[in-house]
């Protein structure tokens, strides 16, 4: 194992300890987390539309300005991928490829935070199509997911983090 991966199997061990952190408060001192206001309550329900409406829009800047500069993903299976620039790479190659999202349901099942701090715990149904060259990928997912929320000097919500899981890969 090199150096690059064991930098990453320890920086995800840190964002584990992080989510068990802020689940662990969550459920035990609901009361002192739980200082979001219903605008803040809004803004980050109309950041989960916003996404969704993005992806079915095929709007990569609109995707895209939702998350911080910083943001990091995590998606199901790979390597955490850090910042706007190298999440934009991912999910919008410029590389001749197309993506279709013919459905994108994502339901909120559980929101709360602090201050600047937020997360949300998603349920989603997905079905898209890909296609490069002489190759298409039908698919359709379900998966969880944990997205993590900062307000900036703004006061501004964006995604800090977001990771899933896929339930039928």
């Amino acid at each position: 194992m090199d150096n690059f991966e064991k930098t990453i199997i320890l920086k995800f061990r840190y964002f584990t300890l992080y989510l068990i952190t802020i689940f662990t408060f969550s459920g035990c001192a609901e009361k002192q987390l739980s200082n979001l206001s219903n605008d803040d309550i809004e803004q980050i329900k109309k950041i989960n539309s916003d996404y969704t409406n993005g992806w079915l829009e095929n709007d990569a800047e609109k995707v895209l300005g939702l998350y911080s500069d910083s943001a990091t993903i995590i998606p199901s299976g790979l390597s955490p991928i850090q910042g706007k620039k190298a999440i934009k790479e991912f999910w919008f190659p410029n590389d001749g490829s197309t993506t279709v999202i013919h459905y994108y349901n994502l339901e909120i099942l559980d929101l709360s935070g602090s201050i600047d701090l937020a997360y949300t715990y998603e349920h989603g149904n997905l079905s898209f199509t890909y296609e490069r060259e002489n190759f298409r990928l039908d698919r359709k997912a379900e998966s969880h997911a944990i997205t993590i929320y900062k307000k900036n000097e703004l006061g501004e919500w964006k995604v800090r983090k977001r990771i899933w899981t896929d339930l039928n890969n």
